[in-house]
């Protein structure tokens, strides 16, 4: 008697294929979320390069950063904080071109805060309270 070969797979083999792309997409679906989320805001980051520039300048120089004056904040940004010893930039993402459309809450804003001290300017990256963001979803600069 000949015995008879199987072509193709059997439902068992099937539904195990289908389990192993479930789990897989369980765990990467969250994740690309976060990266996009950390692209959009680096991309925000990127976007007040000019004024980060412009403050460092107006700090170098030992003079209080002053929006319209020696800085020009771009839409949804605006300088808190500014005294000639440092600056905060806060960036709603709600509302700044790079990340408007991308379903940021009104409360999500990000500061960049410079510090001049030793003829140093350093700068720190933060979520503010509040928001939606999380940890995981900020880019390198805002997590050290």
């Amino acid at each position: 008697m000949k015995k008879k070969m199987q072509k193709g797979f059997s439902l068992v083999e099937l539904m195990v294929v289908i389990a192993i792309i479930a789990i897989l997409a369980a765990v990467a679906i969250p994740m690309y979320s976060n990266y996009t989320t950390r692209a959009k805001i680096g991309g925000a980051l990127t976007a007040v390069g000019g004024v980060k520039t412009e403050i460092a300048e107006a700090l170098a120089n030992n003079t209080t950063p002053q929006d319209g004056v020696n800085v020009n904040m771009p839409t949804g940004t605006s300088l808190v904080n500014a005294t000639a010893s440092g600056a905060t930039i806060r960036m709603d993402l709600s509302q700044m071109p790079a990340t408007s459309g991308d379903n940021f809450a009104a409360t999500d804003t990000l500061d960049l805060t410079a510090t001049a001290a030793n003829n140093q300017i350093s700068w720190s990256c933060s979520a503010t309270s509040g928001g939606t963001l999380t940890p995981s979803q900020l880019p390198s600069p805002c997590n050290s």
